[in-house]
């Protein structure tokens, strides 16, 4: 029995071997040469050239051209809206010009999560989802104690942050220990040459006027 079971593999591999061999042969003639092409130059620019050449690098904006994507959220840096687990709004001047704002409530209160609360014009308030804040807990470039305590006009600043819920993960807790949000100021800077003067009127015969002034070497 074992005899006739090896002479039946061998008469596989024979047939195997037999039909291998009939198979038509194809031969791949080698490759030709490749073709070699001159491609156009071209100029890649990156996003910091327009800082390196002198003039301001300014946050992308959201649509509209009033919001800015990009935040300074303290020990993240900055960083685009939608790259980070916080909800945070940003409004630029671009938006404080359109409304004529005068203080930083005009500004933030155009968030439907915040309500003004301010009882005085010497001191401001807002709730921010039903947690109140004041002036004192309102950043300055991501610090505490720097911004003015009382009064906060907005001529003076390119953008106003709000960010919703607690943020002392990102910047130390508040002074005065706000936790439903926090405001943050950033200060203009330099653009180039540039000269603005703006006029304006209010209640009482009240007459207001501010020139914004930046040169650039």
């Amino acid at each position: 029995m074992r005899y006739e079971t090896k002479r039946l593999k061998s008469s596989i591999r024979l047939a195997l071997m037999t039909v291998i061999a009939a198979l038509p042969m194809t031969v791949f003639a080698a490759a030709d040469e490749p073709e070699v092409y001159d491609l156009e130059e071209v100029e890649v620019v990156g996003e910091h050239m327009a800082a390196a050449s002198g003039e301001s690098e300014q946050p992308s904006v959201y649509a509209g051209g009033q919001i800015a994507r990009t935040s300074h959220l303290g020990v993240l840096g900055e960083r685009d809206f939608m790259d980070v687990p916080f909800n945070v709004t940003t409004f630029n001047k671009d938006m404080m010009e359109n409304k004529q704002a005068t203080s930083v409530v005009d500004i933030i209160t155009n968030d439907a999560s915040v309500s003004d609360q301010t009882l005085s014009g010497a001191s401001q308030a807002w709730y921010i989802r039903g947690f109140k804040s004041q002036q004192q807990d309102v950043q300055f470039n991501g610090l505490y104690g720097v911004a003015p305590r009382f009064y906060a006009g907005v001529e003076g600043l390119e953008r106003v942050e709000l960010l919703k819920g607690p943020g002392a993960l990102l910047g130390g807790m508040a002074p005065n220990g706000s936790v439903g949000g926090v405001i943050n100021f950033i200060p203009k800077r330099a653009e180039g040459n540039k000269t603005s003067v703006t006029l304006a009127y209010g209640n009482k015969h009240q007459f207001s006027q501010h020139i914004d002034t930046s040169f650039r070497s």
